[in-house]
């Protein structure tokens, strides 16, 4: 079965154990956003970034990988590897989204004729 983004978004908001009203209130979407979108636009998607750094957002478009990036040593297991893979997962979520951004904008930017 293929999990949508929109699906893996409530996914994300439920294991933040708050309402989709929530958190459509706490990043300024409308009421009844999150149940319409099929891919969020570039705003959304900064919004999200600004309030969920945790969010893996390679997880949120692809289904791959963990929901959110490692929160704290306990659950690395390692105490001493913590910081370093924290910091890299972290780099790598910072440039996945730049790109996914990126690839928004030249999609918004060019006529719907040339893209077929």
């Amino acid at each position: 079965m293929y999990i949508t983004v929109n699906q893996r978004l409530k996914l994300f908001i439920k294991s933040k154990k708050m309402s989709q009203t929530k958190f459509e209130k706490l990043i300024g979407l409308s009421n009844g956003y999150i149940n319409n979108i099929k891919v969020p636009s570039e705003d959304v998607l900064q919004k999200i970034n600004l309030n969920f750094p945790d969010l893996n957002f390679h997880w949120l478009f692809t289904g791959k990988g963990k929901m959110v990036l490692v929160e704290n040593s306990q659950e690395m297991g390692n105490p001493d590897g913590y910081k370093d893979k924290y910091i890299c997962e972290l780099e790598d979520n910072k440039q996945l989204r730049i790109q996914i951004i990126e690839l928004l904008r030249v999609m918004q930017a060019a006529p719907e004729n040339e893209c077929k």
